[in-house]
Order: structure tokens, then sequence, then C-alpha cells
């Protein structure tokens, strides 16, 4: 489908759209869910890229060890933190299902691609975004991200800069004019006579800035320099929670051993 040549899109709510899938697959006996499908279910995929958009903003020194193919040390998760990216992946293609289901009905998506590779080949740039989708002529992308708990969902006021940033990232390498951050978190509600955990969701509409897109160049290039000079040992700018105790370059890190010295062995 061509893209509508008019700059900028509508803004809507993406609620909307899984509204209508509800409705819909109510009207015929199904379920929307029945295009869920987990990042398992899809064979991978090969993008050429040095520098991924989810980890752009994470360890700056993971990453030059990451893209100069320094040996890896697997590390497993602990419970906790394994369940958290399980959330988000289930959260996320739990709404792309509901996306997926309002695809080609009155009022809902023209098309729908799902994990909708994004790549920028100057920048050695790439990834996959949550869901690309095209409404009236226009595309859109959506990035999912899950909260921990109704109070950590209630405080939001806007997006992460960091997801809004990614978000931006795909946009730009899709040449989508908008978009949104999906903050996915639980909700107790009253059903009758029983309180009942549900998921809600808050989203923030995004249209896209050129400056988040310098800022990721203005980070690449400096990735790139570390990259080109692998006699230099890149900062460690980490979440320690997050990142160091699975990081599969924690020895070498620690060592404070450059790229050059890694490959050398």
């Amino acid at each position: 489908m061509a893209l509508s040549i008019q700059l900028e899109p509508p803004e809507f709510p993406l609620s909307r759209l899984l509204n209508i899938a509800m409705l819909d697959s109510h009207a015929r006996g199904v379920s929307p869910v029945r295009h869920l499908r987990l990042e398992g279910d899809a064979p991978p995929r090969n993008i050429p890229r040095l520098w991924r958009p989810s980890a752009l903003g994470r360890c700056q020194r993971a990453q030059v060890y990451g893209a100069t193919g320094a040996p890896k040390q697997t590390l497993p998760l602990d419970e906790a933190q394994q369940f958290v990216f399980d959330r988000g992946n289930v959260l996320g293609a739990w709404l792309a299902a509901y996306i997926e289901a309002a695809c080609g009905v009155p009022g809902g998506a023209d098309v729908v691609e799902k994990e909708g590779v994004c790549v920028a080949p100057e920048l050695a740039y790439g990834g996959s975004c949550d869901v690309y989708l095209e409404v009236g002529g226009h595309g859109y992308i959506v990035e999912v991200k899950s909260k921990e708990s109704p109070k950590a969902l209630d405080k939001i006021q806007a997006p992460e800069p960091d997801h809004l940033r990614q978000l931006n990232d795909y946009m730009t390498m899709r040449e989508a004019r908008a978009g949104w951050v999906i903050y996915f978190g639980f909700h107790e509600i009253e059903m009758g006579e029983r309180r009942r955990m549900t998921v809600r969701l808050r989203e923030f509409f995004h249209r896209a800035d050129p400056k988040l897109w310098d800022r990721t160049r203005n980070i690449i290039a400096t990735n790139r320099w570390f990259f080109d000079d692998r006699t230099l040992l890149a900062p460690k700018t980490s979440n320690t929670w997050m990142e160091c105790p699975t990081c599969p370059w924690k020895t070498l890190c620690d060592r404070e051993i450059t790229p050059a010295q890694a490959q050398a062995g």
C-alpha cells in the first residue's frame, strides 16, 4: 500500500483499534487473542547492524563489546529479572494480537506488521518495533512497555526519554510520521461482588521529532569512535541492577579489558 503524501497523519487513540477488534471478534464469535504469537513462534531475523534501538540507551561499554565481537560469558537471569522480561514480551504480543484483529475491519487498520524490521544501513543501526501499522494510508509505530504496579502506572505523566527516543528511531527508519508509546500495568476492578485484577494501558501519542533522531546519530557516532579505536575502553553507563549481573561481558568489564585485548585473547 502506498503511504499518503500528507505530512502529518491524524491523531487518534490506539484504544479505538482495540475496541474495534473486540466488537468485531465478539460479533463473529471468536477471540482477538487468536492472533497471539510470542517471540519463539517466529523464525529468527538476521538484521545487519552494530547498534540496536533497544540497547542504545543502555551501557555504552557493553554496546561496544558486543559490536566488536568480544567473547561472551553466558550468565543466567534470576527469577525476578526473567519474569520482568517475560511480562513485557507477553503484554506486547497480547496488544499486537488485538491490533491485528482490527486489520481489515471497517474503521480499523489497513496493514499490521508485528515485529516490523526497522533499519538505517548507513548507521549500521536497526531492530524490530513491536507493531507497524497503516491506517488511512498513514504509517504508525507502536512501542510497548510494562509497569510493575498500578501505582507505577498512575505516576507516568509522559514517556520515559529513552522509550520516546526508541519509538522515534523506529518511526524515522520506517518513515512513519507518528506512533505511540504504550505502558501496560495491572489494575484492580470490581466485577459484581468480587474484585479482579485486569490489565490497563496508558498511551502517549508522538509525532516524529528530527531532534531526537539527531541525538541518536550523536550517540552512535560516539559508540563508533570506540568501535574504530579498540584500544580504548568505552564508559561504563549501566543500570547496575538490570544489566551488570547478567551482562555477558561482566568479567571483561570488571577487569577493564579493552576490545583489542579481548580479541587478542
